[in-house]
C-alpha cells in the first residue's frame, strides 16, 4: 500500500549529488590528483588565519576548493563543493556555501545545499540534503536527510532516512527506518521495518514490527503490532497485541486485547475484549464480544453481545435478539435473547 511513499523517499540521497558528491566512504574514491596546498598563512603556517588550500589549520581556513584537506581545528570556510576530499577531519565550524564532503566534522555543520560525512557529531544544517553514515547530535535538511545510523534528532523538509535510529525522526512528507527507538513523525507516510516508541503519519503507515504508541490518519499496515494503535479508517496486520482503536475497521490473523472498529473487526483469533458497530468475525473467540452481528465461524469462549449472535460451537453464553449455538441439541440451537452451552 505505501510502497509508493517508501520508493519515492529512498530517493533522498541522491538529492545532495546536486551540492556534493554522493559517496561518503574515502575507499571508493581513488586519489587521481595531488593537492597543491598553496595557502597564505597569518601569522605561521598551520596556525591562525589561513587563506588558500592549506592542509591543516588550527584557527580560521578560507578557501574556494577544499582538496585533500587532512584537519581543521576552529572554523572552515569554503566557497564551492570539494574536489577530492575523503580524509579531511574538520572540529569546530564548517561552513560550504555551496556544498561539502568530509570524513569527520564534529561541531557545527552548514552546507548551502548539501553537506556530507562519514560521521557527523554536532549540529548539521543544509539547504537541500544531509547525508551521513553515522551522525549524532542535530540534522537539519530543507529537502532530505540522511544517515545510516543515526543518534539525535533528525529532520527532513520533504523526507527523512534512517538505517539505524534513535532519538527523534522528523519528515515533512515522509519517514522511512529500518531499525528505530524513540519519535518518528511524518506528515504524509512512514515506511518502517522495526520501530519502539512512538509512531505518527498523517495518512498511513506500512511496517514488519511495531511496539509503542502508534497513530495513522488514514490506515497502518504492519506484520506484528503491539501497544496503543489508532487509524483514522483501519488497521490490517498479522499479529495486533494491546489497544487497538480504528474509524472503520480491523483485520488480522491473531488480535489480542481491546479492539474496536466502527465498522467491523475481522481475525482468525480473537483473545479479550472485541467491540464494533457493524459486525465481528472470526474464527475463534476467547472473551466478550459485542456487535451488531457477531459471527464465531467454530469455536466461541465467553460472552457475545449482539442483535445476531453465530458460534458453531459455543462453550459461554449468547445474548441478543437471535441466537445460535450449533453444538447445542436440536430444540436450543437457536433461540431468542438468549442461549448457552456451558
Amino acid at each position: 500500500m505505501f510502497q509508493w511513499l517508501i520508493v519515492l523517499v529512498t530517493l533522498l540521497p541522491t538529492l545532495p549529488a546536486l551540492a556534493v558528491p554522493a559517496t561518503v566512504t574515502p575507499e571508493s574514491r581513488a586519489d587521481t590528483t595531488h593537492a597543491r596546498h598553496i595557502a597564505l598563512n597569518i601569522p605561521v603556517k598551520g596556525y591562525g588565519l589561513s587563506i588558500g588550500n592549506s592542509e591543516r589549520c588550527t584557527g580560521i581556513r578560507i578557501n574556494a576548493v577544499d582538496h585533500q584537506v587532512t584537519a581543521v581545528n576552529g572554523v572552515n570556510l569554503t566557497l564551492w563543493k570539494p574536489e577530492q576530499n575523503p580524509d579531511a577531519e574538520i572540529q569546530g565550524i564548517a561552513l560550504a556555501l555551496v556544498g561539502q564532503e568530509v570524513a569527520r566534522v564534529s561541531g557545527i555543520s552548514v552546507g548551502g545545499l548539501g553537506s556530507v560525512a562519514n560521521t557527523m557529531q554536532g549540529i548539521a544544517v543544509s539547504g537541500l540534503g544531509t547525508v551521513s553514515n553515522e551522525q549524532w547530535g542535530i540534522g537539519l535538511a530543507g529537502l532530505g536527510f540522511v544517515s545510516d545510523n543515526f543518534t539525535g534528532i533528525g529532520i527532513g523538509g520533504f523526507g527523512a532516512v534512517t538505517g539505524k535510529m534513535t532519538g527523534i525522526l522528523i519528515g515533512g512528507f515522509g519517514a522511512v527506518t529500518d531499525d528505530g527507538r524513540g519519535v518518528l513523525v511524518a506528515a504524509g507516510g512512514s515506511g518502517i521495518d522495526h520501530f519502539s516508541g512512538i509512531a505518527v503519519s498523517g495518512l498511513g503507515m506500512g511496517a514488519s514490527r511495531l511496539h509503542g504508541l502508534i497513530l495513522a490518519g488514514i490506515g497502518l499496515g504492519s506484520e506484528h503490532l503491539r501497544g496503543l494503535t489508532l487509524a483514522g479508517i483501519g488497521v490490517g496486520a498479522e499479529t495486533i497485541t494491546g489497544l487497538t482503536l480504528t474509524g472503520a475497521g480491523v483485520g488480522a490473523r491473531e488480535v489480542r486485547g481491546l479492539t474496536f472498529g466502527t465498522v467491523g473487526v475481522g481475525a482468525e483469533t480473537i483473545r479479550g475484549v472485541t467491540l464494533a458497530g457493524g459486525k465481528i468475525k472470526a474464527y475463534d473467540v476467547s472473551g466478550m464480544a459485542i456487535s451488531v452481528f457477531n459471527h464465531v465461524k467454530h469455536r466461541q469462549t465467553g460472552l457475545t453481545i449482539g442483535i445476531l449472535n453465530i458460534a458453531h460451537q459455543l462453550n459461554g453464553v449468547q445474548l441478543g435478539l437471535f441466537n445460535y449455538a450449533g453444538n447445542n441439541p436440536g430444540w436450543a440451537r437457536f433461540l431468542p435473547l438468549i442461549n448457552a452451552h456451558l
